[in-house]
């Protein structure tokens, strides 16, 4: 096979030289450069005033979202996502404790305008903080006898409020059940039951309406307990005064040891108490 012997190439057998002086001038150079930069960047602007330290004018918010539910999606903005919001730094925090420390931190307060220096009082404001205090003290604002006079009068209030309570339980009611009853037996039973509890005057029993109406100084839950003890069921309906009824229901002339049953409609019966 023929070949050519007329081929380019790069004559690569010798050996490199550097020129040292080129290179010296070009690292001096770059050095010189490297140096004013360094220069530049330290070179300090205007200082920054930042205000002084001071206190919250506003509740921290942690509990509002408590106990609730919220649907979370990852294309939802910083502000709809779980987690403390912060709009100042327009980050999320996961927990309390970590979004406490952030708003408390240096780069929350920088971003407020605030370094984390705290203003030192001067003689003036201390004299203003003392003479406050002396105000709180005085007389005129608060005393022991104030405290006294206030315990007394919520004292007197709690009493008015019982004796309320105790006249509301004295007053004479009329109380409705409705019972279902079978027979003249299921009637005796209901009467004899409610006939024992203190404070029943009078019982009146309608076996067509399913009505029962007691008279007295009694309260309906006591009522509904002795029904419910003879098996039956009692559905209560609103109590009404008896000085509202045009009945009169208590006699004093009963001899003892009676009781006056009085129906709506006919003659009232007198029946022996058992």
């Amino acid at each position: 096979m023929a070949t050519s012997n007329n081929a380019l190439g790069v004559d690569n057998t010798f050996r490199k030289k550097f020129d040292r002086e080129e290179y010296l001038e070009r690292a001096r150079e770059r050095e010189k450069q490297e140096a004013e930069g360094r220069s530049k960047s330290k070179a300090k602007g205007p200082p920054v005033q930042r205000k002084p330290l001071k206190h919250r004018d506003y509740e921290v918010d942690l509990e509002s979202r408590l106990g609730k539910t919220q649907v979370v999606t990852p294309v939802a903005p910083l502000s709809q996502q779980a987690g403390y919001y912060c709009s100042v730094c327009e980050c999320v925090v996961k927990d309390s404790a970590n979004y406490l420390d952030h708003i408390n931190g240096k780069k929350h307060q920088r971003a407020l305008g605030m370094s984390m220096r705290v203003e030192r009082a001067t003689l003036k404001q201390v004299q203003e903080r003392f003479e406050q205090l002396k105000k709180r003290k005085a007389p005129g604002s608060f005393s022991e006898q104030d405290l006294d006079e206030r315990i007394i009068k919520q004292q007197e209030e709690e009493e008015e409020r019982k004796r309320q309570r105790r006249e509301r339980k004295k007053e004479k009611k009329v109380l409705e059940f409705k019972v279902r009853l079978h027979c003249k037996a299921c009637e005796k039973a209901v009467r004899k039951s409610l006939l024992k509890i203190d404070g029943v005057k009078c019982v009146e029993i309608d076996m067509i309406s399913s009505k029962i109406t007691v008279l007295g100084y009694v309260d309906r839950k006591a009522v509904v307990k002795a029904i419910h003890r003879t098996g039956r069921r009692a559905e209560a309906w609103p109590s009404i005064s008896a000085s509202s009824r045009r009945e009169d229901y208590f006699s004093p002339r009963l001899p003892k040891g009676f009781r006056c049953i009085i129906p709506r409609f006919g003659f009232q019966k007198f029946e022996k108490v058992m």
